[in-house]
């Protein structure tokens, strides 16, 4: 149980990095594939353990990013005046 959390959490840990640390996005359908190799790599003989690590990898994916697409961010223009209280200066 132990080895799970540990492996779960390294595994975790090294996915976020990468998708913050690589300037270009991964599709969507390697990202499985990838989380996999991750687990694998970090507890190789037993590979239960890594499935497992990996399911929970997911989880918490989804847990703590809310959806499992990226996010991109819209710029906001705001008119000076429109929906401020404080009134322009003169």
């Amino acid at each position: 149980m132990l080895a799970l959390i540990i492996a779960s959490l390294a595994v975790f840990w090294a996915w976020e990095t990468l998708l913050v640390v690589v300037p270009w996005t991964i599709p969507a359908w390697l990202q499985p594939f990838i989380v996999l190799a991750g687990a694998l790599g970090f507890c190789w003989p037993d590979w239960r353990v890594a499935a497992a690590a990996a399911g929970a990898v997911g989880l918490l994916h989804v847990a703590v990013r809310g959806s499992t697409t990226p996010v991109t961010a819209e710029a906001v223009r705001l008119r000076p005046g429109v929906g401020s209280r404080v009134p322009d200066l003169p």
